[in-house]
């Protein structure tokens, strides 16, 4: 009876029965199941471990070479000097109060994260800050001239404007008195420019030092203040000296050469003091070699600054080709009495011979120039020239 009225109800009914035999099964199947993934979990705790620790070690290596990292992305996009400038108020400990946020100088491996010098070169000619100073004096302890903030007051004398300077090289009917500038570019290091520096002081003379801004570390900045505080004039030649940077396609990026300027600045007021301010630019490898239609927003750019740019038109070769079979190729020299007679032969494609703007490099690996600077300076003495520096 019972069986026929369970075989109706299952008949009419929506539910799913199962038999005895068919409920067995399936818990018995489900059990084997259960019992196949419990003993697959034992294994599975292993494998979540051995991962955990490999993310945490990833997570930590990543964590301490973030710097790097972002870094090298930034390099590959161009990008890394912003690095500096958004960075420096967290990073800058010599950052002073009255200073506008820059950006902040690299050491000579052109990393951007490193800091400007933060102490005194046990190397330093310069005096003791005395702390009843000026507030234009800057740290050396020499007075920063009003006429000019990119080199002391007693060399106001021998100092001339940049922009006009520049066009009188290209003046035909110039009629002033023979004036020299002698500048050198690359700089500081610890090789040849201390050289070039004990060839002036012997002879009296002062020049333009157009200085690369990541050249500046804990090493060198004794060279810097030499410079100033010996009364030559310091002048901005970039911070890496970049073209593919400066000239992408030679086409100028200006954002980038304005980013050059304003960290260049920083860095050598960070040695300097922060009432020093140069003014005068010179593009790396001359604005003569890029063309002009890219580099009109540059000088634009750079002129809402004040700056102003000078390339040269005259040289003693120290950076020119090492052979060429046109005759009018001015060669690089190899004895002091070559880097004369490139001399020579620079002033006779100048426009105005007058006044000249002598480009050299005290460059490292430049003996040579350190060498024949007595014996140059002594034929320009001759020519009848007086010495000036730019502002």
């Amino acid at each position: 009876m019972f069986d026929n009225d369970k075989k109706e109800y299952k008949e009419n009914s929506n539910f799913v029965f199962f038999e005895e035999d068919d409920v067995d099964k399936k818990f018995d199947h489900g059990a084997d199941e259960h019992d196949h993934r419990r003993k697959k979990k034992k294994k599975f705790p292993l494998g979540c471990l051995a991962s955990l620790v490999l993310l945490i070690a990833a997570g930590f290596l990543i964590w301490t070479y973030r710097d790097p990292i972002v870094l090298a992305i930034h390099q590959a996009s161009g990008d890394y000097i912003d690095l500096y400038i958004k960075d420096k108020d967290k990073k800058s400990p010599e950052k002073n109060k009255d200073d506008k946020p820059q950006a902040e100088a690299p050491k000579k491996d052109d990393k951007p994260e490193t800091e400007a010098p933060k102490k005194e070169d046990p190397q330093a000619e310069a005096p003791k800050e005395d702390p009843s100073k000026k507030p234009e004096d800057n740290e050396g302890g020499s007075k920063v001239s009003k006429k000019g903030g990119n080199h002391i007051a007693a060399s106001d004398d021998i100092s001339y404007d940049t922009a006009e300077v520049r066009k009188n090289t290209f003046n035909t009917n110039y009629k002033g008195k023979k004036l020299a500038f002698l500048t050198f570019d690359d700089g500081v290091n610890n090789v040849i420019t201390p050289k070039v520096l004990d060839v002036l002081k012997d002879k009296n003379v002062k020049a333009t030092f157009f200085v690369v801004g990541n050249s500046i570390g804990d090493d060198t900045a004794h060279l810097l203040k030499r410079e100033f505080n010996e009364g030559h004039a310091i002048a901005l030649h970039s911070f890496h000296h970049d073209y593919s940077k400066l000239y992408p396609n030679r086409f100028a990026d200006t954002d980038y050469i304005v980013k050059e300027y304003k960290s260049s600045l920083e860095v050598m007021r960070s040695v300097l003091g922060k009432d020093f301010d140069s003014k005068v630019w010179r593009y790396p490898g001359g604005h003569m070699s890029w063309k002009p239609s890219g580099l009109a927003t540059s000088d634009k750019a750079l002129k809402e600054f004040g700056v102003e740019w000078i390339d040269w038109n005259a040289m003693n070769g120290d950076a020119q080709v090492t052979s060429s079979s046109n005759p009018a190729e001015i060669i690089r020299p190899k004895t002091v009495d070559e880097v004369i007679k490139n001399f020579n032969k620079s002033l006779r494609y100048t426009e105005n011979p007058d006044q000249v703007v002598i480009l050299m490099h005290d460059a490292a690996d430049k003996e040579l120039t350190a060498k024949a600077l007595p014996s140059l300076i002594d034929h320009i003495k001759g020519l009848g020239y007086e010495f000036g520096i730019l502002n």
